[in-house]
């Protein structure tokens, strides 16, 4: 998470620890999914982190992928494929209707990674946002 956070340019104000983490996906109702691909060492090669909207129109969960990142030295060898197959796999499991992400402006590779895997950007939403 803190190479992507270096990568996005907001290493700054990255507070996030792993014990952080454990307990929030060790409580009683986790706010997010994640998925981590490892090597035979137990390195961590990739992550994908998932939250969920759980009411919309149709009633059916809404997944977000908030992040996917595949470390540079791993690059190029289906880490990321075999993780957002693993995604997708988990949301159809919890009826999800749509999964959505953002894909960092500029960040042409990434945008090619997601349309390969049929994903398309949306002709209908654009990002607002406010800093609170």
């Amino acid at each position: 998470m803190k190479e992507l956070a270096k990568f996005e340019h907001y290493i700054d104000h990255f507070t996030v620890t792993e014990s952080d983490l454990l307990n929030r996906l060790g409580s009683q109702a986790p706010d997010f999914a994640c998925f981590v691909a490892v090597n035979e060492l137990g390195l961590v090669l990739g992550y994908a982190v998932l939250t969920f909207t759980t009411f919309t129109f149709d009633l059916r969960p809404t997944a977000t992928l908030k992040e996917l990142y595949v470390s540079q030295a791993s690059r190029g060898k289906t880490i990321g494929t075999r993780l957002f197959l693993a995604v997708q796999q988990e949301c159809k499991r919890m009826g999800v209707a749509r999964l959505n992400w953002l894909v960092m402006k500029g960040n042409n590779h990434a945008a090619m990674f997601y349309e390969s895997l049929g994903g398309y950007p949306s002709p209908k939403w654009e990002l607002f946002e406010k800093v609170l």
